[in-house]
């Protein structure tokens, strides 16, 4: 009983020490080429769950891009009303345009629902100088 116990005892100690050097092979071996694998695994990761928030990010502000040059160019377009000094034009403005300015005037119009020649004269001349002057705030007063 006494050979059988010391033969267990030894072969469960073999057992053990080539457990333990299969392990330590391994994570030699994970440590030398598996930690470069790791890192970009998990940026890979990190940036895929990211990815959906900046997309939507991206679209949101593309679409606020084009908005705001839509905005530009027509502000812009608007100016040929207009001489140097904020008079207006009255041979680039028609009948039609004079009567649909003096209806949002009198009824009081919100300027975001007239469009075209009307926008461009009830705007008047110098919100739409502002409108282009800050086009990209050129000055330290609007940044903070």
């Amino acid at each position: 009983m006494k050979i059988l116990a010391a033969l267990l005892a030894l072969l469960y100690y073999a057992v053990i020490v080539f457990s333990s050097g299969v392990l330590l092979a391994g994570a030699q071996l994970r440590s030398s080429t598996g930690a470069a694998l790791d890192t970009w695994r998990l940026n890979y990761e990190s940036n895929r769950a990211l990815n959906e928030t900046l997309t939507q990010n991206l679209k949101t502000a593309n679409t606020k891009l084009r908005n705001d040059l839509d905005i530009q160019a027509r502000n812009e377009s608007c100016a040929r009303f207009f001489d140097k000094q904020g008079v207006i034009k009255k041979n680039m403005i028609d009948s039609e345009t004079a009567k649909s300015v003096a209806d949002a005037k009198q009824n009081h119009t919100d300027i975001n629902k007239l469009s075209g020649d009307t926008y461009c004269v009830v705007k008047g001349y110098s919100m739409l100088k502002l409108d282009i002057m800050f086009k990209g705030c050129p000055c330290e007063c609007c940044e903070g």
